[in-house]
């Protein structure tokens, strides 16, 4: 089980951060990001995940099985896990655009967070 976040990134200082824009492109804005959730072990695994496009591996975390019967009536189960995504607002990088200028008023950005799941039926 694999996930990946994808966006606007900027490599600043050897880490990818996601990169927020004003509406006219001029003020460019680095925000970090992290990925994390719970393990089979009860502890909570981090990545930095920093919109980069690069996959990190989450075969550990804890799933949730819990009985599912599909539309044709067939039993199984559906595994369930809680990811987080997290964009500390107040990371003191965030207080200057890229070109290292004072900014003010609004940045946005958009991206995509994949998983990437195989699933074997062994008996």
């Amino acid at each position: 089980m694999l996930i990946k976040v994808t966006g606007p990134a900027q490599m600043i200082g050897g880490r990818s951060y996601c990169l927020f824009s004003s509406d006219d492109g001029t003020a460019k804005v680095p925000f970090p990001a992290t990925l994390s959730f719970i393990t089979r072990s009860g502890t909570t695994q981090t990545y930095d995940a920093g919109c980069d496009d690069s996959w990190r591996d989450m075969t550990d975390a804890l799933w949730l099985t819990t009985p599912w019967t599909d539309i044709s009536g067939e039993v199984g189960q559906m595994d369930k896990t809680t990811v987080k995504f997290s964009i500390p607002m107040d990371n003191a990088i965030s207080l200057r655009t890229v070109d290292d200028n004072g900014w003010f008023g609004e940045v946005s950005a958009s991206g995509e967070i994949h998983v990437q799941a195989t699933w074997r039926n062994i008996n």
